[in-house]
């Protein structure tokens, strides 16, 4: 069960990659300093100085993340300045920490040059500002908060509900409103969407992936607490400021039954208790993007000449076009255009309405084991997953994983009566899954369902990894989509 507690005052893993350039730029500074000064010998300078330099060096290391903080350097919102403003927070800060060495140098009356010095400087300045842009880039690469801006809304009207509004804001969230009894404040930083009884129809409304507790828990009323629960039935995260834990919490949240936490962090300046149910955060969905990127991006170079095949075989046979797209509810009910290869004749959509009656399937998807739409060569990309292929370039672009629930067309959402499916949506759609996997075409839709509600719930990097493993086996046996 993920439960672990993570206590962040800063970015620890900004702080250590600080740490590792000043280790690295320091021991360049001192060989540039022994070239430049022959007569210094380093086996008697480390042992003239050695008890010395060992303190100062523990020193350095104390305070040079301590001036970085308090340049703000290990904010938040130091993601949303501009390349120039973070340079210049860097070299005002690499200043400061140079003039106390600089300083230590004088005090310990260790002989030196002013180039070593300055080398270091601009060194470790223009070494740590590129190498904080390229881990930026490699977490909005992995990081699907990061990739998708979070939308809350805020539960709570008052003076509370207001700040906790300005400090999200601050981290790059969308604020979209409140919902309340009544609202307690008419601000327009903080829009009143509607009561509690008003919450379900909200979320089909809005895109939404958070909730943000912003009023005492012993003062929240059965509906709030309503809201709470359907929040983790529908996989929302739930951020309680620890300003507003203080009350019976336990009361009113049941984390054995499907809310884990999942960490304890600052939001803006306040402390705050994240929850989930679900996916939820960490390492191991890191891990499951960068999996994503690596796989796809090898997958199209692998397939690239049955792609090509595949794009020739559409236009002889049935003509332009060759992709097929259509608009599919993604993380948090984001649409997106899936990328297929084209299968059907081209007013398939069209012709679905006629063929209704037909349908295998009970529930609000359709499937027609001899549907008269695929075209001969379609079937042939059908049963060999070949169609599947162009998705990749959804994996890549953030909108798909390799595994996860289906991604099911907007009809299909809009006819499904029970609102716990969409819990399906607070994970990134897969082209492979569980139902793809199983013997899909005996499979019922509850039970396609059940699968992939299971999948969100139990979701590990192990179980996509063995899942993509019985992939390979379906299709080299042939046991794709009829």
């Amino acid at each position: 069960m993920r439960n672990t507690v993570h206590l962040t005052l800063f970015d620890v893993p900004l702080l250590i990659l600080d740490l590792g350039i000043l280790i690295v730029t320091l021991l360049g500074s001192i060989l540039l300093w022994g070239y430049l000064d022959p007569h210094v010998e380093y086996q008697d300078l480390a042992l003239s100085h050695l008890r010395a330099g060992v303190l100062d060096g523990v020193l350095i290391l104390i305070l040079w993340p301590a001036i970085f903080y308090g340049r703000g350097l290990y904010h938040p919102r130091v993601g949303q300045w501009r390349w120039w403003q973070e340079l210049l927070a860097v070299a005002i800060a690499t200043g400061l920490g140079t003039l106390i060495l600089f300083a230590l140098l004088i005090l310990r009356g260790i002989p030196g040059h002013a180039l070593p010095l300055l080398s270091f400087a601009v060194t470790f300045t223009v070494a740590d500002c590129c190498l904080r842009r390229a881990r930026r880039a490699l977490l909005h690469l992995t990081d699907l908060e990061r990739l998708y801006q979070p939308h809350v809304i805020i539960l709570g009207s008052g003076p509370a509900a207001l700040s906790c509004a300005a400090q999200a804001r601050i981290l790059g969230y969308i604020v979209l409103g409140c919902v309340d009894v009544q609202p307690l404040t008419r601000d327009r930083a903080l829009p009143y969407l509607g009561h509690f009884d008003d919450f379900p129809q909200l979320l089909r409304r809005h895109i939404v992936d958070k909730i943000i507790v912003a009023m005492p828990l012993a003062s929240v009323s059965d509906k709030a607490y309503n809201i709470i629960q359907y929040a983790k039935e529908q996989g929302l995260h739930l951020v309680f400021p620890f300003a507003q834990l203080f009350g019976p919490i336990y009361r009113h949240i049941d984390i054995e039954t499907g809310l884990y936490l999942e960490h304890c962090d600052r939001m803006g300046s306040t402390w705050s208790l994240a929850l989930y149910s679900g996916q939820g955060a960490g390492g191991q969905v890191v891990a499951k993007r960068l999996m994503d990127i690596a796989g796809a991006s090898l997958l199209l170079v692998l397939s690239a000449p049955i792609m090509g095949a595949a794009a020739l075989g559409i236009l002889l046979t049935m003509g332009r076009p060759v992709l097929f797209t259509q608009k599919r509810l993604g993380y948090h009910g984001r649409p997106f255009h899936i990328y297929k290869f084209r299968t059907m004749v081209k007013n398939a959509d069209d012709l679905q309405d006629k063929l209704l009656a037909y349908n295998e399937r009970k529930g609000p998807a359709f499937k027609m084991t001899h549907d008269p739409r695929v075209t001969p060569f379609g079937r042939i990309l059908r049963k060999t997953s070949i169609d599947e292929l162009p998705q990749l370039f959804n994996v890549i672009r953030g909108e798909m994983s390799l595994v996860g629930p289906r991604p099911l067309p907007l009809k299909d959402y809009e006819r499904m009566g029970d609102e716990i499916f969409r819990k399906r949506l607070s994970v990134l759609p897969g082209i492979t899954g569980p139902w793809q996997v199983s013997d899909r075409d005996r499979v019922s839709f509850d039970q396609w369902m059940a699968m992939e509600m299971d999948y969100v719930d139990h979701w590990s990097l192990a179980l996509d990894l063995k899942i993509l493993a019985k992939t390979v086996w379906v299709v080299l046996v042939g046991r794709g989509s009829k």
